[in-house]
């Protein structure tokens, strides 16, 4: 290890480029979790020629956001080509200007996630200080993308009616998805729990059950009014994509911009205002076929705008939910159960009747962005959520309300990203998360061991899994340094997780994995390093060893591509 340490930082030809090293080092060294690195942004790319066909080289481009005036100038190569990835959503002009050619200006080019839009430049010999203006147009088909994707844009989202104000439901409107076990959603023939699940570029994944963070028990863990849009990716997945068998599902959330922008909603529902004989789950008796008594409230607020003009923009949103419920619990009439209420005339009333419930969650979201320079974008956004259910663990009627428990769950997403750009030929997006979850579950009581008789024809005492408990810490710093001739993808997941059961046994897990894809002209090439708790400390020496070789063979691959 000492001498490999040595060879590194005093080896002649690796001195030369220890910034290059030293940087690459960074992004790996910053990039935690299983999750793969997904992308934020959009690319703008194209050819610029003259009327002749020619190509234009020193051709200088500049996109403005229209709605945030951030500002990015390129310029175009010996072949007349340009290429600016990474660009925050949204409307963009496109100016091309050069010495003796009229000005060309393309308006309100619309960028949406994951874009990669060419557009075909034509400069015309200046005539008179001749400006030519045309309205700009994303292409139906991308062709420079493998991808098998369907996009949900805002206008879904804020135009069709969704139960429950959960965004993830608008999922279903893309083909060959279906509705899973669970309240999940599941594609091409596989499991709802085989999905990864994105927001902002960051995995929002429960490692412990394999579903979003939060479970599906809760109503939402993003507001609907923050997600801007999302792409649901099937198959086909790029090099920068993975840890899914099934779906990927990513979302950006929405940002602020120089118009001053809020919204406020309150929808109720009453049993009152539905048929009191209404199918009903609960209670299949058709003399007892009745609503359960409930009385649901969901509200928010958002509020966008400018801190200062062009530079610093903030966008706040918090949405409610309160939801008061009366479920039904009644033992089915099986052989014995008679006897058994005679003999045990407490223990079925402290079970059986109308019971009350509820279902409340807060969820808080504010997200700034800063236009640091022409070459710096900086986003940083937190996300909170705090979810309770009284008699939320389980709806069976026949399952006394002792056999319930108190459902618990709060969660928290901190999410920093960097945005470089570094020469005309290099790019870096550098994302940064911190990730936590509480799942605690309690028991109705603890005073009498579950009870099951029959065939779960009636079931009450403590639930045989409650209560139990999950902590989950995740951090994550992913990076993506991208040049002309490579893009290198690199992650690092850390994942803290503590259990408690039922029994009172507690379960601490730690792992670690770094994966590192190098895309270099048609070649592939990906290194994985996983450690868990027992083998991190033993390991760490060879861990390091694998990192720094592996390196020093990027570092190598650099140099021989001169960029």
């Amino acid at each position: 290890m000492r001498s490999l340490l040595s060879k590194i930082f005093l080896g002649g030809h690796v001195m030369k480029s220890f910034k290059t090293l030293f940087a690459l080092m960074l992004i790996v060294l910053g990039s935690i979790g299983v999750f793969a690195q997904v992308n934020t942004k959009a690319t703008v790319m194209g050819k610029v020629v003259d009327d002749t066909g020619a190509a234009l080289p020193g051709v200088s481009v500049l996109l403005t956001n229209v709605e945030t005036g951030y500002k990015r100038t390129v310029i175009t190569d010996e072949n007349g080509r340009f290429q600016a990835p990474y660009l925050p959503l949204g409307k963009y002009n496109v100016e091309a200007s050069l010495s003796g050619f009229s000005k060309y200006t393309a308006k309100n080019l619309t960028l949406s996630l994951g874009d990669v839009v060419t557009l075909n430049i034509t400069l015309k010999p200046e005539k008179l200080e001749e400006t030519i203006t045309v309205t700009a147009e994303a292409p139906l088909i991308e062709t420079n993308k493998v991808d098998v994707e369907s996009k949900i844009s805002d206008q879904y989202i804020e135009s069709l009616p969704v139960n429950g104000r959960d965004f993830k439901d608008f999922v279903l409107l893309t083909p060959g998805v279906v509705e899973a076990a669970g309240d999940r959603v599941a594609g091409e023939g596989t499991r709802g729990i085989m999905n990864n699940l994105q927001i902002d570029g960051a995995g929002y994944n429960s490692t412990f059950f394999g579903e979003q963070r939060g479970s599906t028990r809760i109503p939402f863990t993003f507001s609907q009014e923050t997600i801007k849009e999302f792409n649901v990716i099937q198959n086909g997945y790029s090099a920068q994509y993975g840890d899914a068998a099934g779906l990927i599902i990513n979302a950006v959330t929405k940002s602020g911009s120089n118009e001053l922008k809020g919204s406020a909603w309150w929808y109720k529902r009453k049993n009152e205002w539905m048929s009191s004989y209404a199918p009903n789950e609960y209670i299949k008796d058709l003399d007892k076929r009745q609503v359960p008594d409930f009385d649901l409230d969901q509200f928010g607020v958002t509020l966008s705008g400018p801190i200062i003009k062009d530079k610093l923009f903030y966008f706040f949103a918090y949405d409610g939910q309160r939801k008061d419920l009366t479920t039904y619990r009644e033992f089915n009439p099986a052989p014995g159960i008679d006897e058994f209420r005679q003999m045990f005339p407490d223990i079925v009333k402290a079970n059986e009747g109308w019971w009350p419930g509820t279902e409340d969650n807060d969820v808080y979201f504010l997200k700034l962005d800063w236009n640091i320079n022409e070459d710096h974008h900086l986003s940083f956004r937190i996300n909170y959520q705090d979810f309770e259910a009284i008699n939320g663990t389980n709806n069976y009627r026949t399952s006394g309300i002792t056999n319930n428990g108190i459902e618990k769950d709060k969660s928290l997403s901190i999410v920093a990203e960097l945005t470089s750009v570094l020469n005309e030929n290099m790019y870096n997006d550098l994302r940064v998360q911190y990730a936590r979850e509480e799942r605690p579950r309690y028991a109705n009581t603890t005073d009498m061991m579950e009870v099951v008789i029959g065939y779960y024809d009636a079931t009450f005492g403590q639930n045989n899994f409650l209560p139990n408990g999950l902590d989950e810490d995740t951090v994550e710093i992913m990076g993506c340094l991208e040049t002309t001739q490579l893009r290198l993808v690199s992650i690092i997941v850390i994942t803290n997780m503590t259990t408690t059961s039922s029994d009172t046994r507690v379960v601490g897990f730690l792992s670690m994995a770094i994966t590192m894809t190098l895309l270099h002209g048609q070649t592939m090439t990906q290194i994985q390093i996983q450690e868990n708790s027992i083998s991190i400390l033993r390991h760490f020496q060879i861990l390091m060893e694998e990192l720094i070789t592996m390196l020093m063979s990027m570092l190598s691959i650099l140099k021989t591509s001169g960029r």
